[in-house]
């Protein structure tokens, strides 16, 4: 058998195939050798699981321990010994985003089934985004929206919609609907107007740069004293920059703010969007499963009347992270465009009348041609465990919240500063003017590892409510806690509660 150390000249071009492909076939394992990177996976991952409870939620940065670990990753070729390590660092260092103590940010999900959904997509490996390369795929797609427009209530004949790999790509894909259908051109950007609200989730902002430039006029609507949109404000906006010959084109509202759980008043303000003609926008990806619960569902009313919504399912419905959802709500919104020539085989329907009846092809719709398939991830949760499952661990976030804030309040050293809607509380020590009691709680509550909690500030307004009261808006340090972990359930909150009482003397 030649070898590739033989001089080139030496080997014809079918031994060259033929020695390169001995090289390559390290590749492709055996069905015994992939059994074992599955068993030494399940014993390590089983292990991870069953720990989990007694890791810590959060260990600070140490350069000693990373080098340590890269140290150990010199060299090493074997995938078994690479499984373990990999699954430790992760475990061991920063901040463990599975575990029951994390309660910062928004926390996000991690499904052990969806693992093995994803671990079912990777090798198998799915064209997915094409009904033509995989029908199976485009179908348990096109399941997954049609849940979602039901879920928020568009008709799902006359909507569409993509799973993207989280909020950020599902706004663009959102602000792009909305720019054709308003056939906004570059000569209008400068004259264009978007609303949205103090609360408003940073990827909006960073959507916008991405298809408008610096051009486009971006207002700030000032919140009312429980941190919601001014719906009065918003309306004194629009008249003064129509009255300046401007373009009032979209109106971002947030159903479930990351930064305190709020939601603003979305049927008054789908109202305001109908009356001159905004693309109504919704950001749910936090808050819009909370639309599930009954304790909850009254705040949703009206983001049915918006044109595009935004969902999270790697949040409300505990997925893994990657797993984003836009719906947008006509069809008419949608991109089209003739197809590359190199596709040409996909799209002869006429010439193959068996091609007719599959599903849209994702591709069609998305900015993402090609795509890992993580349709195949909320597919699995929803057949395996149904909403009613999912929707009921969404209402014991809702109770553990109710729970966490009578329990603050037993604290007169405490004030409870912002009880959002949601799953978000914020409060801060009293009698902190420069803030410095709050900031030391907060780092020696997260300096135990046992849960990991975060702060924000904001501007907290009076409830005038038509009294002559002073309104000037204070900017408020405070930590918030964040309820969403399907892990997190009532003693992981009495820890907190310990910490609290434990290092809260501490700190006045």
């Amino acid at each position: 058998m030649p070898t590739l150390n033989q001089p080139a000249e030496t080997l014809g071009l079918r031994e060259q195939c033929d020695a390169l492909a001995q090289q390559s076939l390290v590749l492709e394992p055996n069905s015994e050798e992939f059994s074992g990177w599955l068993g030494s996976l399940n014993s390590n991952l089983g292990e991870f699981i069953d720990q989990i409870k007694t890791l810590r939620t959060f260990t600070e940065h140490q350069d000693k321990a990373l080098s340590q670990w890269k140290d150990l990753m010199k060299g090493e070729k074997d995938p078994e010994v690479l499984f373990k390590a990999v699954i430790s660092g992760l475990a061991s260092q920063g901040l463990l985003t599975a575990g029951a103590g994390h309660l910062g940010f928004i926390p996000g999900g991690g499904l052990p089934l969806a693992a093995a959904a994803d671990l079912i997509g990777a090798v198998v490996n799915p064209f997915s985004g094409d009904a033509f390369a995989s029908p199976v795929a485009a179908q348990i797609h096109q399941e997954c929206l049609e849940t979602l427009f039901k879920l928020v209530g568009y008709q799902p004949s006359a909507a569409y919609g993509d799973i993207t790999s989280g909020g950020t790509a599902a706004t663009l894909m959102a602000f792009q609907a909305a720019r054709k259908a308003h056939n906004l051109q570059g000569r209008d950007y400068h004259r264009a107007v978007v609303y949205l609200g103090e609360h408003t989730h940073h990827c909006a902002a960073k959507s916008l740069e991405l298809l408008f430039g610096d051009e486009i006029q971006i207002r700030v609507i000032p919140s009312t004293a429980n941190q919601k949109m001014d719906d009065q404000q918003l309306r004194l906006q629009i008249n003064q920059d129509l009255a300046a010959g401007l373009k009032p084109f979209l109106l971002i509202g947030t159903a479930g703010s990351t930064n305190l759980g709020t939601v603003d008043p979305l049927a008054v303000l789908a109202k305001i969007a109908q009356e001159h003609h905004l693309w109504f926008h919704v950001d749910g990806a936090y808050g819009g499963f909370f639309k599930l619960c009954p304790e909850t569902q009254s705040l949703f009313e009206g983001m049915n009347l918006a044109d595009s919504i935004v969902l999270d399912p790697h949040k409300g419905l505990f997925l893994p992270y990657g797993v984003g959802a836009v719906l947008i709500k006509n069809k008419k919104s949608q991109r089209q465009g003739p197809p590359p020539a190199y596709l040409q085989d996909r799209h002869q329907e006429d010439d193959h009348p068996e091609r007719v009846g599959l599903p849209p092809s994702p591709m069609d719709v998305s900015l993402e041609l090609t795509r890992p398939f993580r349709s195949l991830r909320l597919w699995m949760a929803l057949k395996a465990y149904g909403l009613e499952t999912l929707t009921s661990a969404l209402r014991e976030k809702l109770a553990l919240t109710r729970y966490l804030r009578e329990e603050l309040q037993k604290f007169t050293s405490l004030e409870v500063i912002a009880a959002g809607d949601l799953t978000v509380t914020a409060f801060r020590v009293v009698g902190d003017p420069d803030h410095s009691k709050t900031k030391k709680l907060l780092k020696a509550i997260n300096s135990e590892g046992r849960v990991f909690l975060t702060s924000t500030h904001f501007e907290s307004r009076p409830d005038t409510s038509g009294l002559k009261q002073d309104s000037t808006p204070t900017d408020l340090f405070v930590i918030r806690i964040a309820i969403l972990s399907f892990r997190t359930h009532r003693d992981t909150i009495d820890t907190t509660i310990n910490l609290i009482k434990k290092h809260g003397e501490s700190s006045l």
